[in-house]
Order: structure tokens, then sequence, then C-alpha cells
């Protein structure tokens, strides 16, 4: 704004270049206009620069980390798509032979495996004609049969001639065969991957150095920088109140970021695909989940825990809700599945290759990546390199598809027993947490139960009866106490408990009816939402579609208008929704409300994630 001495003597100007030109007089107006025009548009490009800068600066200060049991993703909140990194140690051990920690092994049992697997080919070949299947299969065996080994390009190797104690990342899985470095994954299932040969105290510390070393190498941080930064860590949809409270402590304790919390990756990957109801499927290296989402809150599964078997089954005070099922199945039991189906095949490295060992597990992934699908292929052509540098050629068939279909037919993976199904969320005791629900339960009844007997126990040395009147009012309160009260009755049909280990279909269409209503159920079943690393196999959406379809209640069909499934949102992969959605969260104003400082951490340490953490604890 210009003074008033400014504006007085920009008039005297005015006035006197209206005297000496009186053509001016006109235009002078319209000049001023611009003039003013001009400055209130510059002033608008100024403020929405500075929103700008806003905008680019916001998440810049908040990493998102997914820790997964093969991958770690990680990124700034700024960042359109996460860094993936494989969420593994090599350290140097000498004298202990190396295992891998991704093969899993499955038993054989020949009968009920060749039972799920005729299953199996039925389901695949329902829509093909016999003459088809047999002149493509055909096709594949008479190339099969040709091929022979060539020499091809040998494995890069990682370096390891400084004998480094700890190798991280893409280095740790391509260390040379017979090296003296043994990989280790300090999470499997959403939960400290610990055996017999694996304390917790080892897979802290490995958790800790991973994290470390990606921090410095993919986000380019120091260490002192930590301090400066936010961190969301994402916990599985099954979470373990134990792991919860292990992610907090690494972060706020262990590496020393300034605030931190905690979130399910089912509720964020509701947040990036915009949707406030989902059933959220995670399809994962080493397991299976179903979650359903309702207004941005998983449905919790009851606190109430009942073991049959080897099966864990959650009961909640009304009715049963299994609203969240965790399958120990998952990405690792497809690739086993189909090396055993390509050893049942003309597949002519069957001799050579032996996924047991690193490098040909990680080289029969790469093929199985590339073939997976669930659509109507003939033969695909395929080559695999060994360690040695040999280089076969070969032709697949339906190999691929079958193994995806173990998903919809566990047995064909080698799961039978019912300990591969776990309901509700884990309710693994803490001896931090003093507020323990359950404890704190039982404490109450103990003292509700007990609360009579002191009495009459003071009454008696007092020197008064127990039956006096002044007891009376005691007795009809004991009364009433013995009398149960029972909870009010839903009138909502939910199937029985699971007897046998669920296909994914089957597991969808059981979580998604033990919602409580009709109306939570239909918006369930028109979001149903992919994510993890199996979430990427074309036409795995539109083919669990058509079997959700076949299972659809008929109470239900009437008011489902149609089941939708996705394996994206907001072109954002299924793979990366959850991170993608944390990142939505961080920038949000009220997520402030749950971070922790490390100074409360370090003050009341559980309590506050207790009550500081965005979902039913």
């Amino acid at each position: 704004a210009m003074d008033e001495d400014d504006v007085l003597e920009e008039d005297a100007l005015e006035d006197t270049a209206m005297d000496e030109d009186p053509g001016l007089q006109p235009a002078l107006p319209a000049v001023r206009a611009e003039a003013g025009a001009a400055a209130a548009t510059a002033k608008v490009e100024e403020v929405d620069a500075e929103e700008r800068e806003k905008e680019t600066k916001r998440g810049t200060d908040v990493i998102i980390i997914q820790p997964g049991s093969r991958t770690l993703l990680l990124g700034f909140g700024s960042d359109e798509q996460p860094r993936r990194v494989p969420h593994v140690i090599a350290r140097r051990v000498v004298g202990l032979t190396d295992a891998n920690e991704f093969y899993a092994h499955v038993p054989e049992t020949a009968t009920a495996r060749q039972a799920a697997l005729e299953e199996t080919q039925r389901l695949a070949r329902r829509a093909k004609k016999p003459a088809a299947v047999q002149a493509a299969q055909s096709e594949t065996d008479a190339f099969n049969s040709a091929s022979v080994a060539h020499v091809g390009p040998s494995p890069q190797w990682t370096d390891t001639s400084a004998n480094p104690k700890a190798v991280f990342g893409d280095d740790a899985l391509h260390i040379r065969p017979g090296e003296p470095y043994r990989i280790f994954s300090p999470i499997r299932s959403g939960r400290l991957n610990i055996s017999a040969t694996y304390s917790k105290a080892v897979a802290l510390e490995d958790i800790e150095a991973i994290w470390t070393s990606a921090f410095m190498t993919v986000l380019g941080l120091s260490r002192r920088e930590f301090k400066n930064y936010r961190v969301i860590i994402l916990v599985a949809d099954h979470y373990d109140r134990t792991m919860s409270h292990i992610f907090v402590a690494m972060a706020l304790a262990r590496l020393g970021f300034a605030k931190a919390t905690v979130h399910q990756a089912s509720v964020c990957a509701t947040y990036a695909a915009c949707l406030a109801n989902a059933c959220v499927v995670h399809l994962g290296h080493s397991s299976t989940t179903v979650s359903c989402i309702d207004e941005g809150v998983s449905i919790p599964a009851s606190r109430q825990v009942f073991h049959v078997s080897s099966i864990i089954l959650s009961v909640s005070d009304v009715c049963p809700n299994m609203c969240r099922l965790h399958l120990d199945y998952g990405g690792r039991d497809v690739v086993a599945t189909y090396w055993w189906l390509l050893q049942q095949s003309s597949f002519p490295a069957k001799n050579v290759f032996d996924p047991a060992q690193r490098h040909d597990y990680f080289a029969v992934l790469n093929l199985l990546q590339q073939q997976s699908h669930l659509q109507d292929k003939g033969p695909q052509d395929g080559a695999i390199v060994t360690a040695e540098g040999e280089r076969w050629t070969f032709k697949t068939y339906e190999e691929a598809t079958l193994a995806v279909l173990g998903l919809f037919v566990p047995g064909l993976l080698g799961v039978s027993t019912l300990g591969a199904l776990h309901v509700g969320p884990d309710q693994s005791c803490d001896p931090e947490d003093v507020i323990y629900e359950d404890n704190r339960m039982h404490a109450e009844a103990r003292d509700v139960d007990d609360e009579p007997k002191n009495r009459k126990r003071k009454q008696l040395d007092d020197g008064a009866s127990p039956d006096a009147d002044g007891d009376e009012k005691d007795g009809d309160e004991e009364e009433l106490r013995e009398e149960p009260i029972a909870p009010q009755a839903v009138a909502v049909a939910v199937p029985p408990a699971p007897t046998s280990v669920l296909g994914l279909a089957d597991a969808i269409t059981h979580s998604i009816l033990m919602c409580p209503s009709d109306s939570t159920r239909s918006r369930m079943y028109g979001a149903i939402l992919l994510t993890g690393g199996g979430s990427a196999i074309p036409g795995l959406a539109s083919f669990l579609q058509e079997r959700l379809q076949e299972r659809l209640p008929s109470s239900l069909a009437r008011s489902i208008d149609k089941i939708e499934v996705s394996a994206e949102a907001k072109e954002t992969e299924g793979q990366c929704l959850p991170w993608r959605g944390a990142c939505i969260m961080a920038i949000l104003p009220s997520a402030e409300e749950c971070f922790m400082t490390r100074r409360e951490w370090h003050e009341y340490g559980l309590r506050v994630l207790r009550e500081r953490c965005p979902f039913v604890w």
C-alpha cells in the first residue's frame, strides 16, 4: 500500500500530465483499473505459489513403513510410490549351513493332494474343450522333449571379498552359494519369525539393522537425521498387540525418531481407494488375511478365545464374529506347489533345479511371476538359468494357473489341517500392558465374586450375625448377581464355524456373512479390495468375482446389484494401496493426535500406545 504523500504526489503528476496533454483524460481511469487488476492477479499468484509450496512440503517429514515377510515398503509421505527392499539380512556365520527362509517345503500327501489336483484341473478347464486341452498338452510335451541346455549369462553375485559381517537388500539375495553367510527373515505372517535357533533378541537386532540400512541407503538419511522425522508403521490386518509394541519401541527407543504411530494395513488401503466400507483381502508371501472395514474401522472380532484342537475360534458376547480371518498360506506355498507341478510335467530341468537352494528358488519364483495368470491362454514360452549359467528354454501349459488356483483349493497347497486358520486379533498377553483388557476383566470379576465373602467375614469379625436385618440388602444383591443377564438376541443368520481349511472364496464369503447386518454385508460385497503381491496376478479379480457370485446367499441376492472385486484403485496397484493410504493419513491434521513422542513413550510406555492407536486395541 502507498503512503498518503505518495498518493498526493501521484495525483499531482496526473493533473500536470492532463493539463499538458488533454487527450490523456479519458485513458487514465482505464490505466489505473488495469494496474489494479494486474496487482490483484500478482497477489493471487503469490498466494497460490505459497499453497503449492506447502502442499509440496506436506508429508516430507513423515516416513511410511510397511514391513512384510519378504518385502519392506518404505518412503516419505510425499512420495507417489514406495521403495521396495527385501526384508532380509545375510549374516556371516562360519560353520553353519545356509537355509532358504522363503521356501515352503510341502509334505508329501499323495492321495489327498492328487484329489485336490483333479478338483483344481476341473476348475481350470471348465470352459475349455477336452480336445483343445489335449492339443496344448501335446504341443508342450513335444517342445520340452527336444529342449537342451545352452550356455547362458552367468548370474551377478555379490562381492563379499571384504568379509562384511552383514549384507542387506538385494545384495543379500545374490550371495554366491557356498559363501559363509546365512539369510534371516525376522518377520513372518506379521509376527516375529523366532525359532529354537533364532531368538527374539536377535530378530529385533536384525529388524533394527535392516531398517537402518534402508533409511540410509534408500532414503538417503543419516542416523543423526532420524530425530527430525515422524514414522507411521503399518501392522498386519490380523494384528498382534505385541508386534505393535515392538514396532513403536523400535522407532522411538532404538532408532530415535521424533514421533511414531501404527495403523492397520487394511484400513489404510481403504483410505487410498477412497472407500468407507470394503472387504480387504491381503495376499501376502506367507499368509492371506480377510478383514471387513466399516466406516474406516476394522470390524473387531471377539475378545473371548476358545481353543478347539489346533484351530483358534473367537466368539463374541452376542454371536460368533469372524470378520477377520488369517490363513496361514500365501505366495510361498504357491511357489512350492508350482515346483511340484513342474516335476509332474515334462519340464526339462526338473532334475537340475532345487528350490531349497536360494538361487534356484528365486529363479522359479521369477518364472512363476512371469507366467501366473487366471486367463484363457495356451502354452507359454519360458526360460530359466541355473547358478552355473546353464540356460534352459521350455514351454508350460497350465502349471502356473493350477498353482494359483491352489488359493481356492488349499488341499493342492498341502494345507489340510485346521491350524492353518486363525480368527480374530491375536490376544497375546504383553507383560508391560498393565491395563490389558482380559486381565482387567478377570480382576473385576474376581473382585465382584469376593465382595459378599469379604462383607460377611467383616461382620463376623465385628461380632454381628450375617443373617441380621442389615444383611438383607446384601442378600438381595447376591441373588441379583446370581441371575445371568442374557444378551440381547440378534436376528442375524450366521454360518457355522468352519470345520476345514477355507479356500480364498469361501473365506471371503464366511467373513462377510459374519458382519452384523444385511446392509453391511451388501456394502462389503460391493467393494472387495485385493492387496499384497498376489493381487497383481492377471485375471484373479474377475475369477474371484465369479466364484463369489456362485456362493452368494439367496437372501442377499436381491439387495446386491453386483459384486465388485478390484486389484487396484486410483491408479495405485494393490500391493501399494496400504502404503499409499498411510501417506494420505500423514497429511491429515487429525492424524497428529495419533503420534507418540519419545518423551511420552519413555514416561508412559505401552499405556500411551493403547490410548493413541487409531484402531480398536
